[in-house]
């Protein structure tokens, strides 16, 4: 086992330690899950029953939201059915009160009771139970209602992200003896409180990501995990440039993302850790912004033509992050934008620090397999670029690291058999060649 020195405050940590920070909902405790399951092994079956109830509890959360928004959409209908209005408000109401056939909803059809009757049933949950198979089966029903998924669409930014991934296959989950598959426990929500440690073996070395929560009330306990650790994954979500703190409501998330990071590269205490950020949820950030764009009549508006005269800006431009933006409303330039805000409050305090950065999707697997091997490669790296990487007396291992990352030199010594970049492996074999013609001018005497 190799010993890595951190120069916070002295302290040996053997092995290397990786702190996830970054605000709620950014995805830290998916990346862990899937460097678990990339390096770890399978979940366990706790693990599985845990998520499992925690997937109902993110249907519940999300179906109150929608219930309770589209109970006052329909209310406010009534309300002003009673006034005159305007042409355009007129079409407005139609719009978010119709189904498929045009007419209005009558407020005694058997579907508003049995929404109401699931409203109920999920303002009850408990988290240690279930929802059974026949509230599932009501639930399925409600969800097919076009009202129910229009209500979900226009109230996103309350709504945890996946939970339309969960309500697609909801009377899946709530049958009896459904078992969680890899992906469902990549998307479930489960926030994280505390600290939670995952230790992983990576190319034979001893890898820990220390998984912190983000919320406000928990950032005190971060700067003490960090002096126990060698690296620094931060994790912000593209996605939140329309959401809000849950804790203030006034500040948007990406914005106190891109405050957060500012604070943490800039923390004379950490200076010494090199820092990967992962730009997170990329899927999420392409779905919402297309939706926005044609929304405010951008060109993709004519795939939605109700939308192509609207003259209203597209949500992200409310974000303070992109307050001095002058691109196109290009995906690909808005992301750029994004990295360049984080990125550049480094370079303007001038310090002398690696950062790594990598545009993730955190539920998709393949790209989290190419994602996590690169910052392992970068890890591992550092050390090599350090001075060598000890990895005892096992040559085999040595190898293994050696194919692993490119350009890497094995070398047997008697204190152990080291990995080293080349310009430190031929640095190290000059000094054996000194070393040995010393010895043989000395026995000569």
């Amino acid at each position: 086992m190799g010993i890595c020195i951190s120069e916070q405050e002295g302290i040996v940590i053997e092995g290397y330690r990786i702190l996830l920070l970054g605000g709620g909902g950014s995805g830290k405790s998916t990346i862990m899950r899937q460097a678990q399951n990339q390096y770890g092994g399978r979940f366990t079956a706790e693990e599985r029953a845990l998520a499992k109830k925690t997937m109902h509890q993110n249907v519940c959360s999300a179906l109150i939201v929608c219930l309770e928004a589209l109970g006052n959409e329909q209310d406010e209908l009534k309300s002003c059915n009673q006034q005159s209005s305007t042409e355009d408000e007129g079409k407005h109401k139609l719009e978010i009160s119709q189904d498929k056939s045009g007419q209005l909803e009558d407020p005694g059809t058997p579907t508003k009771d049995l929404r109401n009757e699931v409203l109920q049933r999920c303002k009850t949950y408990d988290a240690e139970g279930e929802l059974s198979e026949e509230m599932g089966r009501k639930i399925a029903k409600v969800w097919r209602d076009r009202k129910v998924r229009n209500a979900l669409k226009r109230n996103r930014q309350r709504i945890v992200e996946n939970a339309q991934f969960f309500l697609n296959k909801i009377e899946a989950i709530t049958a009896q003896g459904y078992q969680c598959t890899d992906e469902d426990l990549f998307r479930v929500r489960m926030r994280t409180s505390g600290v939670v440690e995952k230790t992983l073996k990576v190319c034979g070395k001893q890898m820990t990501f220390i998984d912190v929560g983000g919320q406000w009330h928990e950032r005190a306990s971060w700067a003490a995990e960090a002096k126990r650790c060698t690296h620094i994954l931060f994790l912000t979500s593209l996605a939140d440039y329309d959401v809000s703190m849950e804790e203030d409501r006034s500040m948007n998330r990406l914005t106190d993302s891109l405050k957060l990071f500012n604070a943490i590269a800039n923390d004379k205490t950490l200076k010494s850790l090199p820092i990967i950020t992962f730009f997170n949820k990329i899927d999420v950030f392409m779905s919402k912004l297309a939706d926005d764009l044609s929304k405010s009549g951008n060109k993709l508006a004519e795939s939605q033509p109700e939308y192509r005269n609207c003259e209203s800006q597209p949500e992200y431009r409310n974000c303070e992050v992109f307050a001095d933006y002058k691109g196109a409303d290009d995906a690909g330039e808005l992301v750029d934008h994004i990295q360049r805000q984080f990125i550049s409050l480094i370079k303007k305090k001038n310090l002398k620090r690696k950062i790594y950065s990598h545009i993730t999707c955190a539920v998709d697997s393949e790209n989290m397999v190419k994602v996590l091997t690169s910052m392992m490669d970068s890890i591992l790296s550092d050390a090599l670029e350090g001075g060598g990487l000890v990895v005892g007396d096992d040559p085999e291992e040595a190898q293994m690291i050696c194919k692993a990352i490119p350009h890497r030199f094995m070398l047997s010594k008697s204190g152990g058999t080291f990995v080293m970049s080349e310009e430190h492996a031929k640095l190290s074999r000059m000094a054996s060649r000194q070393e040995k013609a010393l010895e043989e001018l000395m026995s000569s005497r």
